[in-house]
């Protein structure tokens, strides 16, 4: 009775193991199965053809632009809060035929081209101005618009001449009040933004506005009545993009992409569009 005790339990133990051995041939094999079809996979997929899309996706530098937010026709705010403008369509467009992407965002004027010191920002855009000055910290593009130094006033204007002994309303900051100080008989008065400017005339705390003439033929069309006049024979006044002094290549593909876009036409209609 003991004996055949024991060899139930040992055919037991025996039925067992088999049981156990079959399990773990049966993981061995899904494990074999499974790695070979992840290399098949794997295999399958270098072998596919990568679209136009996916390789721009995968290889496009990106790039950060900064703009100030309330300077048009280049650059302003939308709707939504986002970056438009005349800069930013030309920038877009650039960037496009560059093979490139850039983001834009909002920075104010004071600290505009040292973002470019400070490694905040790659490009500087929205009506910058090339001078001797500048180009001695910074790159330039090449310049894809030029301007004159105006006035816009409410009171009627027909020559410089009648500036003499006025204020004068200025973008503190801007370049048109350093250039307002090379007038010695005309007294700044430093706004923070050319909307205050303008509202500064209107409440005759201004006789006029400083700025270039591409701007303020903007400003103008809101107030057709007013007077804008263009400074004669004065200094071209030539806008570009902005880059890190050291950083060549980065200029060399805007200058590429400006070149294309000026080759299809498009720079053309984005300029017609902005009235330039």
């Amino acid at each position: 009775m003991g004996y055949q005790k024991r060899q139930r339990s040992k055919s037991k133990y025996n039925q067992n193991n088999r049981n156990t051995v079959r399990a773990l041939l049966l993981l061995l094999l899904l494990l074999t199965l499974t790695y070979a079809w992840l290399q098949w996979q794997e295999k399958h997929k270098e072998n596919e053809p990568v679209s136009l899309a996916q390789e721009e996706v995968v290889h496009k530098p990106l790039y950060w632009a900064v703009a100030r937010p309330a300077y048009p026709p280049f650059t302003e705010r939308g709707a939504q809060g986002e970056m438009i403008g005349m800069d930013v369509e030309l920038l877009q467009a650039i960037a496009e035929q560059s093979g490139i992407e850039i983001t834009i965002r909002p920075q104010e004027l004071n600290g505009l081209l040292r973002s470019l010191d400070a490694g905040s920002a790659d490009i500087v855009i929205g009506g910058i101005n090339i001078t001797p000055e500048r180009r001695q910290q910074y790159l330039f593009t090449r310049p894809y618009l030029t301007g004159k130094w105006a006035v816009l006033s409410q009171n009627k204007l027909s020559n410089w001449g009648q500036l003499s002994g006025k204020t004068i309303a200025v973008t503190d900051g801007a370049l048109a009040e350093t250039y307002a100080q090379t007038f010695s008989n005309v007294q700044p008065a430093r706004v923070s933004s050319l909307y205050l400017g303008i509202n500064a005339v209107q409440k005759n705390n201004a006789y006029a506005i400083l700025d270039s003439d591409v701007v303020l033929k903007h400003y103008q069309q809101a107030n057709p009545d007013w007077y804008l006049l263009a400074q004669p024979g004065g200094e071209t006044l030539a806008f570009a993009f902005a880059v890190k002094k050291d950083n060549v290549l980065l200029k060399k593909k805007l200058d590429a992409g400006l070149a294309a876009i000026k080759s299809t036409g498009l720079y053309q209609a984005i300029l017609a569009k902005y009235g330039q």
